[in-house]
């Protein structure tokens, strides 16, 4: 169910240190209906953070955000994935027979809620099969 599911309306703003959630929000346009939505605004700088609204009322991180640094219950902050330098062109990947595939959430596998804590745990989640 897509965040429309929720509510009769969806609607984003900004969520900085010091705001509450300004007013009004802006509206996601056509969301009813829909499982992901994009909407482009002007202004929007990395770093930014921001949360969902759902009825006017209700706030709650992005589901689809790149970046979550404060937990899966804090402001979601945007992040411009085209400025990571990538450093491993000739990685060729792990062959099937030796893949594994667990889902984590992150933000609550730790206490940290980091990837950095997640990697010493990494042993223990391979030898669970």
């Amino acid at each position: 169910m897509g965040l429309a599911g929720l509510g009769a309306s969806c609607g984003v703003g900004h969520a900085g240190a010091s705001a509450g959630w300004p007013d009004p929000a802006v509206p996601f346009p056509g969301a009813e209906g829909r499982d992901h939505f994009h909407l482009a605004l002007e202004g929007i700088v990395e770093g930014m953070q921001y949360r969902f609204r759902l009825d006017d009322r209700t706030t709650c991180a992005d589901p689809a955000s790149f970046w979550q640094p404060h937990s899966s219950d804090g402001a979601s902050v945007v992040y411009d994935p085209n400025r990571f330098a990538w450093s491993d062109h000739d990685w060729r990947g792990v062959p099937l027979e030796q893949l594994a595939i667990y889902e984590v959430d992150v933000g609550r596998f730790t206490p940290e809620g980091t990837f950095d804590a997640v990697i010493p745990r990494l042993p223990a989640l391979r030898d669970l099969g």
